[in-house]
C-alpha cells in the first residue's frame, strides 16, 4: 500500500462512528430512491393515476409479469406492499435493483403461484403486458389465456381490482 492509502485508512479507522464506504451501486440506489418522482417519468404518471383512482395506499398489490420491476417499484413508492411475479430470470435483476424498497419478487409461472399461494390477500392485481403473450391467434394459447383469467378472477378477493 502506498502512503496516501495508509493515511486514509488510518484516518477512517480513527473515526468513532463508522461511515460506510459509498460504492457506485449504493450511490445509484440512493439517487433512485430519492428521485423516483421525476416529472418526466411517463410510467410513474400512469401508476400515480391508477393509485389515485383506486385509492391505493398501504394496500397489498400483486404485479403479474413484473419483468424488471419498474411498475412494482412505482407502486411501492406510493406506500404499497408489492409482490412481483415473473416467469423469466429478470427477477434477479429486479431483486438487485430494488433491494431497498422491500418489494418481493418471485420467479414462477403465475398459474403455479396461484395454486400454491392464496391470492385473496391482495387488494389490487396489476397485469399490464402479460395478455399480449397470449394473443397469438393459436387456439391452445387462447385457451391458456382463458384459464389464466378465469383462475385469477375466481381466486381473488371479492373487493379486489384486477
Amino acid at each position: 500500500m502506498d502512503e496516501i492509502t495508509k493515511n486514509l485508512e488510518t484516518h477512517y479507522n480513527s473515526i468513532p462512528v463508522k461511515i460506510p464506504y459509498v460504492t457506485l451501486r449504493r450511490f445509484y440506489d440512493l439517487l433512485q430512491y430519492t428521485f423516483y418522482r421525476l416529472p418526466f417519468s411517463k410510467q410513474y404518471k400512469v401508476i400515480s393515476e391508477i393509485c389515485k383512482i383506486y385509492n391505493l395506499k398501504n394496500k397489498k398489490i400483486l404485479d403479474i409479469g413484473s419483468f424488471t420491476g419498474y411498475n412494482s417499484f412505482y407502486f411501492a413508492c406510493m406506500r404499497n406492499n408489492v409482490t412481483g411475479i415473473e416467469l423469466s430470470n429478470k427477477t434477479e435483476m429486479a431483486k438487485l435493483r430494488y433491494r431497498l424498497n422491500k418489494i418481493k419478487f418471485i420467479q414462477d409461472d403465475v398459474l403455479h403461484y396461484i395454486e400454491k399461494h392464496p391470492i385473496d390477500e391482495f387488494d389490487f392485481i396489476f397485469c399490464s403486458n402479460l395478455p399480449i403473450h397470449y394473443d397469438t391467434g393459436d387456439i391452445s394459447t387462447s385457451k391458456k389465456a382463458e384459464i389464466f383469467f378465469s383462475e385469477i378472477l375466481s381466486k381473488m378477493k371479492s373487493k379486489a381490482v384486477f
